[in-house]
């Protein structure tokens, strides 16, 4: 951090503070055309403070410039009167040359708001410039909430009363959890539907789409069995689970996975009954057959306001779900830390090895996503290059949703037509979800080796198919793992305390699944678009 003060004494002073801040700027060697709009932002909010200055009793003016885990602004401290930092341009009310450049001055600090935040203490008035926005930022703080959620919960397991640390977790920890997953779900669902519907509204070939949806559905099936297939396989050729002998508690919940889920009635539901019902129970499968007639419908009929309706919708709604993105960190502390409290360091150490195994898996769905860009005859390392952001937000956000529209320029960068990207990337985050699989089959075969139940390759395919439908209905939002998985254990004859053996790596299996799964519907829309000839290397 590095702080300056001012005497206020005239334009020799405004000429320092800019200097100042222009000298610092070059020290964090950003590029010519940033710093510059850097320096003009920071010029227009610093006139705007000192139009309102009022310097009678205090003639000090503070410069910081603040680094925080990569990201970097400018604070400017000017004492002053009360005064509404961006009004709306009144351009019916101007009545001389003054006003009109007034009018002009609060357009242009109106289109750098996002840059731009103004707070008022005591008798100064405060603006903050965003210069830089790292793009680790949200992993920085994943990585810090990990560290003071161990902490916190194994601080609060041995050294309080159990009967502070269950009111703790139940009135505080699971509290947010909810708060935060009923938020993310809320989101999903009209996100989802929005985004099928819109593309269908700006689509003029419906019969191309029929085509590419068959294809991208035919890459989707094949690679979830794949999925499954390298789940399995890890299990078996690392023995994970294997020896650890553990023993349910008495009365664990357990079922006959025949009496637990028709997968025929999952089928047949795909068309549902009544139009509020997908958004009511999100499911996703129902939600994406309406959206598509919806958009065929409204694509048929041509009618511009319904149009720029679901548009301006669908905008609405990525706006929203960065709210609750925002708060993922305060979701994987409060999640991790009620792991810890409940199980302390014993049971999570024993079951590590189901960590290594995912990470063993999903390293061998990558390479095999790397090498299908190979085959398409793009160069692996260009491809990773240019959906490294994408790959970034995955990981920090845990939300395939939340990458979606990373994804869709990491499309277009590496040449796929937006016809068929903004169809392919919705349908693809929605239903393809490969990495999540994969790490389901590795947690059901793992806990049933940790609790010596039998698991015979019948039994694995059953549930493995019984696991495609759920994951293909499911949101992509952080935390469905732990729902599913504690379906699929229940089906698969486990007792339901199990889930307290993965719920803690589940956070950590979340922020390593996504990018590989987004990644994976990446390679299927470059794999549709090649055979569709759309590709544009």
């Amino acid at each position: 951090m590095m702080q300056k003060k001012f005497v206020m004494k005239g334009q020799d002073t405004i000429r320092e503070i800019l200097d100042f801040n222009c000298q610092a700027l070059k020290d964090f060697k950003l590029d010519s055309k940033e710093r510059l709009r850097t320096e003009l932002t920071c010029e227009e909010v610093l006139m705007r403070l000192l139009e309102h200055g009022n310097f009678e009793k205090r003639n000090t003016i503070s410069i910081n410039i603040n680094k925080f885990l990569g990201n970097v602004s400018i604070d400017m401290r000017v004492p002053g009167d009360d005064f509404e930092f961006l009004p709306r341009p009144a351009f019916d009310d101007m009545e001389n040359d003054e006003e009109t450049a007034e009018s002009i001055q609060n357009i242009i600090l109106r289109s750098l708001g996002d840059r731009i935040s103004f707070r008022r203490s005591g008798d100064y008035n405060t603006a903050r410039v965003q210069v830089y926005r790292s793009q680790y930022f949200n992993l920085y703080l994943i990585l810090t909430s990990l560290i003071l959620a161990i902490i916190t919960g194994l601080g609060a397991k041995y050294l309080l009363p159990e009967h502070v640390c269950n009111f703790i977790n139940e009135n505080i920890f699971n509290s947010f959890i909810s708060l935060f997953m009923n938020g993310l779900k809320m989101c999903a669902v009209p996100l989802v539907f929005f985004s099928i519907v819109t593309c269908f509204t700006q689509t003029d070939s419906l019969s191309g789409i029929k085509r590419v949806g068959l294809k991208l559905f035919s890459f989707i099936i094949v690679f979830m069995c794949f999925a499954a297939f390298v789940g399995y396989f890890s299990v078996r050729l690392l023995r994970t689970g294997v020896g650890m002998h553990f023993t349910a508690a008495p009365g664990a919940a357990s079922a006959d996975m025949n009496n637990l889920l028709s997968i025929k009635n999952i089928l047949i539901d795909v068309v549902p009954n009544n139009i509020v019902r997908p958004f009511s129970e999100g499911n996703m499968v129902q939600l994406i057959v309406l959206a598509i007639l919806v958009g065929v419908a409204c694509g048929a009929c041509k009618i511009k306001i319904v149009t720029s309706i679901f548009d301006e919708l669908n905008r609405l709604f990525m706006k929203i779900i960065g709210f609750f993105i925002h708060l993922l960190p305060i979701f994987v502390f409060c999640s991790v830390s009620s792991l810890f409290i409940i199980t302390g360091s014993k049971v999570l150490l024993s079951v590590l090895g189901i960590l290594y195994t995912a990470i063993f898996a999903k390293l061998l769905l990558f390479l095999t996503y790397l090498t299908i860009t190979a085959f398409l005859g793009l160069n692996p390392l260009e491809v990773l290059k240019k959906s490294m952001h994408m790959l970034l937000t995955a990981f920090t956000t845990a939300s395939s949703i939340a990458a979606m529209p990373d994804a869709m320029k990491a499309a277009g960068d590496l040449g796929v037509t937006p016809k068929l990207y903004k169809f392919s990337i919705p349908v693809g985050m929605t239903l393809f979800k490969s990495s999540l699989l994969l790490y389901l089959i590795i947690v059901v075969c793992s806990t049933a080796n940790i609790y010596g139940i039998d698991m015979p390759l019948s039994k694995v395919i059953s549930v493995a198919f019984s696991a495609i439908v759920l994951v293909m209905a499911m949101p992509g939002i952080p935390g469905v793992g732990v729902i599913l998985v504690s379906t699929l254990l229940t089906m698969a004859g486990c007792p339901i305390d199990a889930l307290g053996l993965v719920i803690g790596i589940d956070p950590v299996i979340d922020m390593l699944a996504t990018p590989i799964g987004v990644f994976g519907v990446l390679a299927a829309v470059l794999t549709v678009a090649k055979s569709e000839k759309l590709l544009n290397k």
